[in-house]
């Protein structure tokens, strides 16, 4: 759900998008950041308040 928050200037909405890696005992920390960035790409194209999840498994990234 989308979270409103007052300000001085007046009320501001907030939404949040996230993404999410797992990866095995040899996944890099930048084959991580790079599925969760993708993962989060994803998350924001599906819609607000939506969180996505990579999967690292030693041949790429799967999102889901």
């Amino acid at each position: 759900a989308e979270t409103e928050i007052r300000t001085k200037s007046g009320p501001v909405s907030i939404t949040v998008s996230i993404g999410v890696a797992r990866g095995t005992g040899q996944s890099t920390a930048d084959a991580l950041l790079v599925a969760s960035d993708e993962a989060f790409y994803q998350a924001k194209a599906a819609g607000r308040n939506r969180v996505a999840y990579a999967i690292q498994n030693g041949r790429g990234s799967k999102a889901t």
